[in-house]
């Protein structure tokens, strides 16, 4: 079984304000961010290259594109852009446009395709629109939920979202210091409980619960 990668990371193309920006999503609370490549830069852990190979060949003969292609990751950062940062070769860029060819690839010495669908690695990191891989060993914040913060103008007004001056505090475990009900299984939570708490949504997780479990298994990691 493969590690838990809760991040999903692609580049988004569908019309709209969001044309063209890096969209995040958390498959572990389904919030999704978009990211101005021009400002932003997204640094992930723990990656795979995703490839939907069928969809991706009828779009490379000619069919309409849609999404069929993302970087699962098991941590992301999202940093601004600024002066400084490491500069990366070409050969260090990891290539998908399925009109040019239906996979993730590389371009090697020869200028032949090495094909990265399904590959993993350690990190890999954004410049404007493409993606490099990276050999920081400088660890990267969980954030889970965190990223929403930086993005409230894009969130302003979601239900449930309620953006602070500072950064959103992160899911913790706990001992429970009074009578609960987990916000996901609807089961009772009693005073010296472990829980998982969200500050950010003040929902409370119990050790039967899905959420509470996945977080576990993204802190063993």
């Amino acid at each position: 079984m493969s590690k838990l990668r809760p991040y999903k990371v692609r580049f988004h193309l569908g019309a709209g304000r969001n044309y063209m920006k890096w969209r995040i999503e958390s498959t572990l609370t389904g919030n999704v961010g978009f990211y101005d490549p021009q400002r932003f830069v997204i640094n992930m852990a723990k990656c795979r290259f995703v490839n939907h190979q069928k969809t991706a060949e009828k779009i490379h003969d000619g069919a309409n594109k849609t999404v069929c292609a993302w970087i699962e990751c098991a941590q992301v950062e999202v940093a601004g852009c600024v002066e400084g940062r490491k500069a990366f070769s070409a050969d260090e860029i990891v290539h998908y446009n399925p009109r040019v060819a239906p996979y993730w690839y590389m371009l090697n010495w020869g200028q032949e395709h090495e094909i990265m669908d399904g590959s993993t690695t350690q990190h890999c990191t954004t410049r404007s629109n493409k993606v490099y891989l990276s050999d920081s060993k400088q660890p990267l914040t969980i954030l889970w939920e965190k990223f929403i913060f930086a993005i409230k103008n894009n969130m302003a007004g979601k239900k449930g979202f309620k953006p602070n001056r500072g950064s959103a505090p992160v899911p913790r475990f706990m001992t429970s210091n009074r009578e609960n009900t987990c916000a996901e299984t609807g089961l009772h939570i009693a005073i010296g409980d472990r829980i998982l708490y969200n500050p950010t949504y003040r929902k409370a997780y119990c050790a039967e619960s899905e959420t509470y479990k996945k977080h576990i298994r993204m802190e063993e990691m």
